[in-house]
């Protein structure tokens, strides 16, 4: 985003979520869903499946790491 120049607000926008839900999706608390892969695939050309894969990543580490608590 900020190599992009772009605002919390305007990508937001792009994902179609709030600047709520943006916020949430930035700290883990929102997971990337079909859809949010989508729409991030069309505001950063970085293909969908890569942001699923990501996502994935991301619950199974979290799940892992309270495992191991």
């Amino acid at each position: 985003m900020q190599e992009k120049k772009i605002s919390t607000k305007e990508m937001a926008g792009k994902l179609k979520l709030s600047e709520k839900e943006f916020s949430d999706l930035l700290t883990g608390r929102l997971e990337i869903t079909l859809e949010i892969a989508y729409n991030l695939q069309k505001a950063t050309g970085v293909p969908a499946a890569f942001w699923l894969n990501l996502e994935k990543i991301y619950r199974k580490a979290k799940i892992q790491k309270g495992r191991s608590v």
